[in-house]
C-alpha cells in the first residue's frame, strides 16, 4: 500500500481536500505560506508541506490524517481503518482502489508507520523543551534561529532519557527507532543518541521520516572538543535515510518556478527557504546518487 499512498499524495492537494469537506472549511486568507480557515481560524494549512494543524482540536497531519479524522474522529488510525482511509482517498482522487493486497507489505507498512509515530511523539516532546536557555544557545549557533522559525520547521531541544520516560516513551520504543543506543566505549551502557543538540526533523507531507541534529556547543560535558557539529539518525531498513532534506519543495510547481537550490545540510536549507529561496539540503558534503535522481526528475 505504500506505493498507493505515495501516488495519492502526489494527486491530492490537502488544502483542496479540506475545503471540499464542507462550507465551514473554506479558506479565508493566506499568511505567508500558511492558509487560515474562514470559520475556524485555528485551522491552518501549509500547502507546500501538505500538512495541516487544527489547534483548537489538538490535531494535525497529512491528507490521510484529515480523512481519518472526518471518518473516524481521530487521526491515528491503522489496520482496516487505514485501508478505509485509503479507499476514500482513492474515491476523492478518482482512482480505483486495488482490492487485492499483499499482507506482508501491509504488515511492513504498518510497522513503519508505528516507528514514524514514535518519531512524531519524540519530535513533539522536543518542541516542548524549547526554553529561554535553548534559544540563547541556538542563536549562538545560528543567529537567525528565532522562535517563529523553530515553530515552522518543528525544531526542538533533544530530550534526555528521563524526559522521554516522563513523556510516556519507553526505552524499548526509543531503541526501535535508534535513538537509545548501546556503547562499547562506555562500558556497555545505553545512552540517548541525540543530546545537547537541536533536533531537526525531516518531514514528508507532514510526516516525520528521519531526524538530524546540530550540537548546541562545540565541546562535550567533559570540555573535550567535539569531532562533528552535526549528527544524523542511523538509517534502518524501515526508517531509511531520505535522499535529502526538504524534498517536498520539488513537488511544488510554484516553488520550482523560483528555482530550487542544493545546499550542504538541513539548517542551510532552512536558512535559504526563510530568505525566500527554496532549497534542498544534503546529508553530508556531497549529494547521494538517489538525490541526484530526484533533482533530475524535477528539473
Amino acid at each position: 500500500m505504500s506505493e498507493l499512498s505515495d501516488e495519492l499524495k502526489q494527486r491530492l492537494r490537502i488544502e483542496d481536500v479540506i475545503e471540499q469537506s464542507g462550507a465551514e472549511f473554506v479558506w479565508a486568507s493566506r499568511r505567508g505560506r500558511e492558509l487560515v480557515g474562514k470559520v475556524h481560524d485555528s485551522l491552518k494549512c501549509r500547502p507546500d508541506r501538505q500538512f495541516f494543524k487544527w489547534h483548537s482540536q489538538g490535531i494535525g497531519g497529512d491528507v490521510f490524517s484529515w480523512i481519518a479524522y472526518r471518518k473516524f474522529g481521530r487521526t491515528d488510525v491503522d489496520g482496516e481503518q487505514f485501508i478505509e482511509v485509503l479507499r476514500e482517498a482513492c474515491a476523492i482522487a478518482g482512482m480505483e482502489f486495488p482490492e487485492k493486497r499483499d499482507s506482508r507489505k501491509d504488515a511492513k507498512t504498518q510497522r513503519r508507520r508505528g516507528l514514524e509515530e514514535i518519531l512524531e511523539r519524540y519530535v513533539s516532546l522536543c518542541e516542548t523543551l524549547r526554553d529561554a536557555e535553548f534559544y540563547v544557545r541556538a542563536k549562538q549557533r545560528k543567529t537567525w534561529l528565532t522562535a517563529e522559525i523553530c515553530d515552522r520547521w518543528r525544531l526542538g531541544r533533544a530530550a534526555t532519557v528521563a524526559e522521554w520516560r516522563g513523556a510516556g516513551l519507553t526505552d524499548a520504543q526509543m531503541k526501535d527507532v535508534g535513538l537509545y543506543v548501546h556503547s562499547q566505549e562506555r562500558k556497555g551502557e545505553w545512552y540517548a543518541f541525540f543530546r545537547d543538540s537541536i533536533v531537526i526533523p525531516t518531514l514528508h507531507w507532514g510526516r516525520v521520516l528521519y531526524l538530524s541534529s546540530r550540537y548546541l556547543s562545540d565541546t562535550n560535558n567533559a570540555g573535550i572538543a567535539r569531532e562533528k557539529k552535526t549528527l544524523h539518525m542511523r538509517a534502518q531498513e524501515l526508517l531509511p535515510r531520505p535522499a535529502g532534506f526538504n524534498l517536498d519543495v520539488l513537488n511544488d510547481p510554484e516553488t520550482r518556478k523560483l528555482g530550487v537550490r542544493l545546499v550542504e545540510g538541513p539548517l542551510d536549507a532552512i536558512a535559504a527557504c526563510e530568505l525566500g529561496r527554496p532549497a534542498v539540503g544534503m546529508y553530508g558534503s556531497t549529494p547521494s546518487e538517489e538525490l541526484v535522481r530526484f533533482l533530475k526528475r524535477s528539473a
